[in-house]
């Protein structure tokens, strides 16, 4: 068996409670072991182990590449979330004639999103990012064709992840 430890916690003074979260990415089997700090000791004290799971879903997914990407239609906004860690939602979305488009992620929870538009042969055309997590982006551009065009969600730099969905809206 592969046994890795995703998480370790201790404390110096016995009888402190300990509190701690781990993003599990993976479905399957986990183990907790709880033992003395230094292995030479025990109590005869009974102590309390709780678990809580927080289900993650988005109905976007598969997103994760260009030739994924979930379309964007009436209405003009979609919920999406990054989930797990270095997680790219990708959407597409037609623009008839030249205009000015509006694109924002509100909502952002726990990631500071990176927002990017590409154009029909995946050229990048703009980028627009947060410097704090849970910050809005708005991006402004000026669309001189009609064409199907692409936006990447990502958190900041790759990292970060979210059990809260984000809110992308075009105008």
């Amino acid at each position: 068996e592969n046994l890795q430890q995703l998480l370790h916690k201790e404390t110096l003074n016995s009888g402190v409670p300990l509190e701690d979260s781990l993003r599990i990415q993976t479905p399957g089997l986990y183990w907790l072991r709880v033992r003395d700090r230094n292995d030479n000791a025990y109590s005869l004290q009974s102590y309390t182990v709780s678990v809580n799971f927080v289900p993650v879903s988005d109905a976007n997914e598969p997103n994760n590449r260009y030739r994924d990407a979930t379309a964007i239609v009436d209405p003009n906004q979609v919920l999406g979330l990054i989930h797990p860690n270095n997680d790219w939602d990708w959407y597409r979305f037609t623009v008839d004639q030249p205009q000015r488009i509006r694109i924002q992620v509100s909502q952002p929870g726990g990631i500071r999103p990176d927002l990017r538009l590409f154009d029909d042969s995946k050229a990048h055309l703009a980028r627009v990012y947060a410097r704090n997590f849970g910050e809005t982006v708005t991006m402004v551009y000026d669309i001189t064709q009609a064409d199907e065009y692409f936006i990447t969600v990502s958190g900041s730099g790759e990292s970060g992840s979210s059990t809260e969905p984000y809110a992308l809206t075009i105008e």
